[in-house]
């Protein structure tokens, strides 16, 4: 037994020198600070590279685990707060307003077809991303001559209003499709619709759909008709520049309001 537990000590002893285990854990057990990798007589250039593989493979590995958590914990339990929130509410002072979670089947007949149609037409096709709406941007975009159009699908746009922030940071963006996808492949659609259209954000501390028609039409939002319901839809691209009565200043909006045209009459 004493000789398996020392040829066993010896195992480690050599693992724990080896360079294979430094690539893991850049970082000594014991002792002065990367002596194991002056041993190895590794130069500056390697070494940064594993300290950035390192920390790349961390932070992946922390996204896709926070992603699966919430992805779980949200398919039974409805947020009690955003990031949206508390960034509104500290960075640009604003009063955040109180919200009611409405479930998806006690909402206005045709909301989530609306919100579907305009905001992202190939929602119960795609798997979190929308691959194709992103290349059509990306071309709108270079023949606009700047970043105008966005891609993002309902999943995406959920997990920044609730997770991250409005800032366009590239590692945002791709933290934002990596828990788009875990959500996709753990919430159902309508779990989806339900926890976008009860945290989206609707104005200046304006978050939800019954705060949403409290605020604009002084009614909850299971009492608001059609019209009512696609003109609050139709401000959601920038709901703290419009709101339900001055939209139609901008075309694009006004054209967005018309397509949901259809949407009333069903």
């Amino acid at each position: 037994m004493k000789k398996y537990f020392k040829k066993t000590y010896e195992v480690l002893k050599k693992a724990l020198k080896s360079p294979g285990y430094l690539f893991l854990f850049p970082f000594r057990m014991h002792g002065k600070r990367n002596s194991a990798l002056k041993q190895h007589g590794f130069p500056k250039w390697k070494k940064s590279i594993i300290w950035m593989g390192w920390a790349v493979s961390v932070f992946h590995v922390l996204v896709i685990l926070f992603g699966l958590f919430f992805s779980v914990l949200y398919s039974f339990i409805d947020p009690p707060v955003s990031s949206f929130m508390i960034y509104r509410a500290v960075f640009d002072g604003y009063e955040i307003r109180k919200n009611e979670f409405i479930p998806l089947k006690k909402l206005p007949k045709g909301t989530s077809r609306m919100l579907v149609r305009v905001e992202d037409s190939n929602f119960y096709d795609h798997w979190g991303i929308d691959i194709d709406a992103i290349e059509s941007a990306r071309k709108r975009n270079e023949k606009a001559g700047y970043n105008k159009y966005g891609g993002s699908t309902i999943t995406q746009q959920l997990v920044k209003t609730l997770f991250l922030v409005p800032e366009k940071l590239l590692i945002r963006k791709y933290a934002e499709v990596i828990i788009a996808i875990e959500f996709d492949l753990i919430l159902s659609k309508d779990r989806i619709l339900e926890l976008y259209l009860n945290n989206v954000e609707w104005g200046k501390g304006i978050f939800g759909i019954e705060a949403a028609a409290v605020y604009h039409y002084n009614k909850h939002a299971v009492k608001l008709n059609r019209e009512e319901t696609a003109r609050l839809i139709t401000i959601l691209p920038n709901p703290l520049k419009y709101n339900v009565k001055n939209f139609a200043r901008k075309k694009s909006m006004s054209r967005r309001y018309y397509r949901l045209m259809p949407s009333l009459e069903e």
